[in-house]
């Protein structure tokens, strides 16, 4: 498996289940690691429990999708890796602002 290390991680749904789940892999792996879920009390303690930072708020629309990379990048750095656990499926690639 690959180490993470000095990579932001962004990971949605990550107050529980399997968004949980990625969030400590890959906390484990080395990398920094930016939780989001609706559940803000969720998020937080996830955040708490692997060391990453905490951004609550919706991030199943592109709005929302803005709304938590500017915060998480303005935070933590570039995005490197955004795996999406809670179901954020389109179709079409998902680009970030610049």
């Amino acid at each position: 498996m690959s180490r993470f290390d000095n990579q932001v991680v962004v990971v949605t749904g990550a107050g529980r289940g399997i968004g949980a789940a990625y969030a400590g892999m890959f906390a484990a792996e080395g990398g920094l690691v930016v939780v989001n879920d609706l559940d803000a009390d969720a998020v937080r303690e996830s955040a708490e429990t692997i060391g990453g930072l905490a951004v609550a708020g919706d991030a199943s629309t592109e709005a929302g999708v803005k709304q938590l990379i500017g915060p998480a990048r303005a935070r933590a750095g570039p995005i490197g890796v955004y795996p999406a656990p809670a179901g954020l499926a389109h179709t079409r690639t998902l680009h970030p602002p610049q």
